[in-house]
This record gives C-alpha cells, structure tokens and sequence, in this order.
C-alpha cells in the first residue's frame, strides 16, 4: 500500500510540471484518485454491524439504528462537544431521525430507511420529504452557514444540504410530474471506499464549520 501511495506521489509531482503537457483534469483526478487509496477503512466492527442488520434490514429500519449510531458517535465524539440525538418516536408510522447537535445547536441529520424501500417510489418520496421538513423545522436555529443532512436508505446514501445565506436545500425538489426522488441520488454506498469518503468529506466540512464558529465567538 505504502508503495503504491508513493508511486502515485512520484507521478503526481511529475503531472505538476507544467512541461509534461498533462491537464488540470488529469492531476485533480489522480489526486482523486490518492484520497480513495489512503483513506482510513471503516473499522471492523463497524461493518460488522452493518452485516448483522440484514436479512432483517431489509425490511425493518430499526436493524441499521445500532450501527449507524454506532458510526455517528465514531465520527462525531463526545470529546469534541458532539451529541447525538434521537428526533421523534419508535412508532410503526412515525420513525427516528438521528441528529447531531455541537454544543447544542444542530450540524448534521441523518434519517434511516429499510434497505428494500430503495426500489420502492413511495418510500423514496417519503424519505426525500420527511428529511426536508426536518430541514425546515431546524433552519432558524442555524449556527453554521450549511447544515448537512444525509437520507440513507440501508446504507445507499443521498447527500442534502441547506445553505442559510441562498435558503435553498440541495438537492433540489424534483419536478411535480415525476412525483417522488429518482434512485440514482442515492447512488453512493456507505460501505464502499467512495461512500466512504464523501461520508467523511461532509463530516470534515461540519467540523471546520464548527471550529470557525467557536473561534468567532471567542474572539467577539
């Protein structure tokens, strides 16, 4: 691996030399390319977790509630001022959203959904509109410029932002006529090493967002 990492290393430094005629597309690639290869794998007994939630996950949510809490207090600890929070009631109509909150204010939501309702398009639906009016809910008590949200559907990812200063959520609502969100937004797994990394890349963006604040706050 080590080696590997290196040999990239050496090539990217040889496409940064301008009299080498490679593009700007091809370096941002190959360091694309470098953030896949070096990032730190999920832990063992994270994906563990993941397993265990099916075949039952595939119908019932409740399976991926451990493990995605369990990967939510990975990546947000308590030791930095994270809390986790669980929204609404264990109901059969009504189901959890997962938040986390600094300091307590809101930074980021998550809310879970039974792996085969991926191919249903009721449920992608319900999924795209239950995570925006939780956007909606929270926007006035924004301390940081975005607030980050993910859909997951057993662990097929769709990423959602809300901006405070454009008061616009991306993705955006899909036209009438198609009536519910098409599959393909959830076009990343978490267990593969590009979910993976955009997990990590949205969770790295909340922290520096978080720490620019604080850092405002202290120096007012």
């Amino acid at each position: 691996m080590i080696y590997l990492v290196a040999s990239f290393i050496r090539k990217l430094i040889f496409l940064n030399n301008d009299s080498t005629g490679y593009s700007e597309v091809d370096r941002q690639q190959l360091i694309h390319t470098i953030s896949i290869i070096t990032i730190m794998p999920w832990d063992q007994s994270i994906l563990e977790e993941f397993r265990s939630a099916l075949p039952r996950g595939e119908e019932n949510e409740e399976e991926y509630y451990p493990p995605y809490h369990t990967i939510l207090t990975h990546l947000f600890p308590r030791e930095e001022h994270f809390r986790f929070y669980y929204m609404g009631y264990i109901r059969p109509d009504v189901s959890i959203m997962f938040l986390i909150a600094y300091h307590g204010d809101p930074v980021f939501l998550v809310k879970v959904k039974a792996a085969r309702q991926i191919h249903d398009e009721s449920c992608r639906a319900s999924a795209d509109r239950e995570l925006r009016e939780m956007f909606a809910e929270l926007y006035n008590n924004l301390k940081i410029p975005i607030l980050h949200g993910v859909s997951a559907i057993g662990t097929k990812l769709c990423f959602y932002k809300y901006s405070k200063r454009m008061q616009q959520i991306e993705p955006g609502r899909v036209p009438y006529y198609m009536f519910t969100a098409p599959r393909d937004r959830w076009n990343l797994d978490l267990l593969t090493p590009e979910g993976e990394q955009r997990l990590r890349d949205v969770v790295g963006h909340i922290k520096r967002m978080c720490r620019a604040r604080l850092a405002r706050f202290f120096s007012s």
